[in-house]
């Protein structure tokens, strides 16, 4: 007996040699230090090729360095299984590749990095974990001085007062979970986790709430995350005033965000009149619709300028629950503070990429959300409505 277990141990000691070395580390891992992108790669572009340098980690060097200041003491060199140990500025490279790429972490890491599966996929996980906490500060505290200003730059940029932000919600499409199946399962029929944002005219987020399991409406969801609770019941713990005068007019209208139909009309959350055929609207909710969907579109571009950039919303995200969740919360964390960096060409081009060829990519991957309510509408919201749309009315060009 004892001869048959030691003949059964040399057998497998056999097969994992054959497999790729001793102690189960593969030959290829081992050649890391030599072969793999952070070695042999990233040096010579940043030195030679900075725009190539940009395409492979969606940023420039010196963003590269700043964020990396940023993380940096609360990152910890990771322990590996070859000699060398994997250093901060490679977990970070490892990290906005994969999120850049929208390869798997497969290819990335083992092919790519030289760095093992079950190690690439931790350094992803607690990475994206750290972004998130690390770059909190793109988020703008609520306050007075910050709704005014955002109201501000929406009529200045895009011709609607008193807004305060566009909200939408996307459908962020995974691999199902290990028994979530019906949970995530949705009306597009793939599985999906659900953000929610609010964006400003500027095309960056302003609130977001990442994380709902994707059979939920972009109702229900709203109405249930931190943000969208508050808008609806408690505006004024957000910091947000009553109102103020219309420009060049004598009313005060109520401060409001833009929606589409799928969200609920209240008397600070403005949706365009119903009715897919413009012919059958009066004229002025047909030009009340347009100034709407002018001024809300900046969410909708929002979402496809950061999945322009990461491509990784391109294809199914392949990872854990949390993973999957954290992987959206590094990337609109990084899509804000990017955004601060950008100049005005950079947004040119990413919306015409998102216009010209990406738009069926990204619509595949970031679906719209279903509605699921009647929308019964007060009447305080309906005539907050109809004075939005006699002052849109009376402007001197829809005269």
């Amino acid at each position: 007996m004892q001869k048959l277990c030691l003949l059964i141990w040399w057998k497998r000691l056999q097969n994992r040699k054959g497999r790729g070395g001793s102690c189960g580390v593969r030959k290829m891992l081992l050649k890391r230090p030599k072969e793999g992108h952070f070695t042999l790669l990233i040096p010579k572009i940043r030195l030679n090729d900075v725009e190539t340098f940009i395409n492979f980690h969606r940023m420039d060097p010196n963003s590269f360095d700043e964020l990396l200041h940023i993380l940096g003491p609360s990152m910890r060199n990771t322990p590996n299984k070859s000699e060398e140990e994997i250093t901060q500025t490679e977990i970070l490279a490892l990290t906005l590749r994969y999120l850049a790429s929208g390869d798997s972490m497969k290819s990335i890491g083992f092919y790519g990095f030289r760095i093992g599966a079950s190690t690439t996929s931790n350094i992803i996980r607690e990475t994206c974990e750290l972004i998130w906490k690390k770059l909190q500060f793109v988020f703008p505290a609520p306050s007075e001085e910050v709704w005014a200003n955002v109201a501000d730059d929406f009529f200045l940029k895009w011709g609607f007062p008193n807004c305060l932000g566009a909200i939408d919600g996307k459908h962020v499409v995974v691999q199902a979970f290990p028994n979530h199946n019906s949970l995530t399962y949705n009306y597009k029929h793939t599985h999906s986790i659900i953000l929610m944002a609010v964006a400003d005219a500027n095309y960056k987020f302003i609130m977001v709430d990442i994380g709902a399991l994707g059979h939920n409406s972009d109702g229900g969801v709203f109405k249930s995350c931190r943000f969208g609770y508050k808008i609806l019941h408690h505006p004024a713990d957000l910091k947000i005033g009553e109102g103020k005068l219309l420009p060049n007019s004598n009313e005060v209208a109520p401060f409001v965000f833009l929606a589409d139909e799928a969200f609920p009309l209240r008397r600070n959350i403005m949706l365009p009149y119903p009715g897919r055929n413009i012919m059958n609207l009066p004229q002025e909710e047909v030009i009340f619709n347009n100034h709407l969907s002018r001024a809300r579109r900046v969410v909708e571009n929002a979402f496809g300028i950061m999945a322009s950039r990461f491509r990784i919303f391109r294809k199914p995200i392949i990872a854990s629950k949390q993973t999957a969740r954290n992987i959206v919360k590094a990337t609109v964390c990084l899509h804000n503070w990017l955004r601060e960096k950008s100049a005005p060409d950079d947004v040119c081009v990413h919306l015409q990429n998102i216009q010209r060829e990406e738009q069926p990519i990204l619509q595949s991957f970031l679906q719209p959300v279903m509605s699921s309510h009647s929308n019964h509408a007060s009447q305080d919201a309906i005539a907050v409505r109809r004075m939005y749309t006699n002052y849109f009315k009376n402007l001197p060009e829809n005269i």
